[in-house]
């Protein structure tokens, strides 16, 4: 899988990023916008915001801007591990840029990935919003159980 960023820096956030961050209204972060593509056929358009916080460690990270190495990776290892997340999978028709980079028509359906994560602590530092081309790309879900306790959800 190859990966292109269409664009990157700060960014004024929509409304409901600010809100699954807890973040007041019009915060501006760090946005991260990408297309993957696998065999050459692009197959992901994925949009990452990350709080105001991690604005200096992205906007330094040249390999991850350039495609060429792992986000999640960098947040690792600038103390954001994932502790949780929450993830909204829907059915929907993509806006006109995406459409056009992923090389599809404007009302063909897809499935469009929501997703805030938080560290162990609970700060929550990343949300993303992933339009798959499932023609292309699987949706694959792993499930395992862990003893939660009586951690309240």
């Amino acid at each position: 899988m190859s990966t292109r960023v269409l664009r990157s820096g700060t960014a004024t956030f929509p409304d409901h990023v600010c809100q699954a961050l807890n973040l007041p209204s019009e915060t501006v972060g760090f946005e991260l916008v990408r297309v993957r593509s696998l065999d050459g056929t692009p197959a992901l358009f994925s949009t990452n915001y990350s709080p105001p916080i991690l604005t200096p460690v992205l906007a330094s990270a040249s390999e991850v801007l350039a495609g060429e190495a792992s986000l999640t990776t960098l947040l690792t290892n600038a103390g954001f591990s994932l502790g949780g997340a929450n993830r909204i999978i829907r059915a929907a028709r993509p806006t006109p840029e995406i459409a056009e980079a992923l090389a599809i028509d404007e009302d063909e359906p897809m499935l469009c990935i929501r997703s805030t994560s938080w560290t162990p602590e609970g700060l929550r530092y990343d949300v993303y919003e992933t339009w798959v081309r499932s023609d292309i790309i699987p949706l694959e879900v792993d499930v395992s159980t862990v003893d939660l306790g009586n951690v309240a959800r």
